[in-house]
């Protein structure tokens, strides 16, 4: 009976380890596990690689597979973030990747959402070779150019249809497809002019302005020759509601539409011309800055309608204004007088007419319509109207006479012509009036003289010398004295005998 036992008890062993040879341990299963995963049977290779437990590194395997497995099955987010937590474990970070792309690729399918799949092509690039990234990508080319083909038909018809708004939305997203670039510029400029009123005419000149930049595309030109109707016909319309406010005395209206027009007809003069009567009716007429001010605005407008009688009635103002502020005047031969307000001189005539304004540091009387005038230590010259001929630029100057006026500068004389131009350069240490065409200059304490082109006739010899008179000057050297010509030479003592009757 005991033989009988361990006779059966042996056979059972015997039948045990047959049993485990055949099933192939751990390791088969293992082996089993990684070939259902290389197959892409995620599922079932973790069900095997979770019942290995802890050997070799089944428990990530596990994890692994069941990660790929919801990213098969479209669960990307839980899957991708079971991948993220083996960290740099197998090819982990390139899974991530391609499954990232997935999301994107699967999730835009039956859309035309091409920024998706641009998205997701972009990421499958980073590993091109991975897996079945470069199918995916050959058939995301075809999605993506469908999708955008799609857009952008959407979008012609959206602008065709005048939802402007929505046809460049479109096309500023479909960037350089086609001519979307073209398209997006041409409906905004639609819709700019279909924005424009009937008295819009800015609005429609831009909008004409843009088509120019391409009036070759779509109907650019067509619509270039229908807003240059609309645009006359606004810009008449403007004027005469201009006219009309101008003639209803409503100036500042009627100003805003002047300066709208520009140069149209005579905008820019009826503009001025509202402008100064606006400032009119509300300045302070009692102000000599106002008024003055008001005078200057009329300017531009000086023939227009009643512009000059306007200025009349204030200059009128104006003198009114002046006299008021005057402290001190002296009268001129020539029946100009000289003003001081508030410490600055001017000129006004004998009717209180203002010449020039009060703005000179000193001023002089007039010689040859010409007179000197100082501002900031630099002498000019104004004529009668008091317009600046010469600016201030000289340290002195004198007088005009026979058309030429002595000036200074550094310390020597030179002399100038009614314009300014220079005729003599300053080289002398003083220099006087011109009388019958020569003036006598000074140079080293002696006296000589020029002529009216600067050339010296008499050089600088004598110790005092006379204006010419009749043709002869007297002058003086040492104790003796005698009369010379206008060409310098000695005609009478320093012992030569006169040849002509004296008087």
């Amino acid at each position: 009976m005991m033989k009988r036992r361990k006779l059966l008890a042996v056979m059972a062993l015997f039948l045990t380890l047959l049993l485990l040879t055949a099933c192939g341990g751990p390791e088969a299963d293992y082996k089993s596990a990684q070939s259902l995963l290389a197959k892409g049977e995620y599922s079932e290779a973790a069900e095997k690689f979770e019942a290995l437990g802890s050997y070799e590194d089944a428990t990530m395997l596990a994890v692994y597979c069941k990660a790929c497995a919801l990213c098969e099955n479209g669960d990307f987010e839980n899957g991708i973030a079971a991948l993220q937590s083996l960290g740099e474990y197998k090819d982990c970070k390139m899974r991530i990747s391609y499954y990232t792309a997935r999301s994107w690729d699967e999730g835009s399918a039956g859309t035309t959402m091409y920024g998706r799949m641009e998205q997701a092509k972009s990421i499958y690039n980073e590993n091109p070779l991975y897996l079945d990234s470069a199918e995916r990508i050959a058939a995301l080319d075809e999605r993506i150019a469908a999708a955008k083909q799609s857009r952008y038909d959407y979008g012609v018809t959206a602008g065709d249809n005048g939802d402007y708004t929505a046809a460049i939305d479109v096309f500023e997203r479909l960037g350089d497809y086609s001519d979307s670039e073209m398209r997006s510029n041409y409906y905004l400029i639609r819709s700019m002019e279909e924005k424009a009123t009937e008295t819009d005419f800015e609005g429609m000149e831009l909008a004409r302005a843009e088509y120019a930049k391409n009036s070759s595309y779509l109907d650019s030109a067509e619509r270039m020759a229908a807003l240059d109707e609309r645009i006359a016909a606004a810009v008449e319309m403007v004027y005469a509601s201009a006219v009309d406010k101008e003639k209803n005395s409503d100036y500042s209206g009627a100003l805003d539409l002047y300066n709208r027009l520009g140069d149209y007809q005579d905008s820019v003069t009826r503009g001025a011309y509202c402008s100064a009567r606006k400032m009119e009716e509300t300045m302070d007429v009692t102000s000599y800055e106002n008024v003055n001010a008001c005078i200057a605005a009329y300017e531009p407008c000086a023939n227009y309608a009643d512009s000059s009688e306007r200025v009349s009635a204030l200059e009128r103002q104006k003198s009114t204004a002046m006299l008021c502020r005057i402290t001190k005047c002296y009268k001129l031969d020539d029946g100009v007088i000289i003003i001081e307000v508030d410490g600055k001189q001017g000129y006004i005539d004998t009717t209180g007419k203002v010449l020039s304004e009060p703005q000179w540091d000193d001023a002089w009387g007039f010689s040859e319509g010409l007179a000197t005038v100082v501002k900031d230590g630099k002498w000019g010259y104004i004529d009668t109207t008091g317009k600046v001929v010469i600016e201030p630029q000289w340290d002195y100057a004198q007088g005009f006479s026979e058309g030429l006026a002595g000036v200074k500068k550094d310390g020597k004389y030179g002399y100038i012509d009614t314009t300014g131009k220079v005729v003599s350069e300053p080289q002398w240490d003083d220099a006087r009036s011109f009388s019958e065409g020569l003036a006598k200059v000074e140079k080293n304490g002696k006296w000589g003289y020029i002529n009216t082109t600067g050339k010296v006739v008499s050089e600088p010899q004598w110790s005092e010398a006379k204006d010419f008179y009749e043709g002869l000057a007297k002058v003086e050297k040492g104790n003796k004295s005698g009369l010379i010509n206008r060409e310098g030479k000695i005609v009478l003592g320093f012992g030569v005998e006169p040849t002509f009757p004296l008087q």
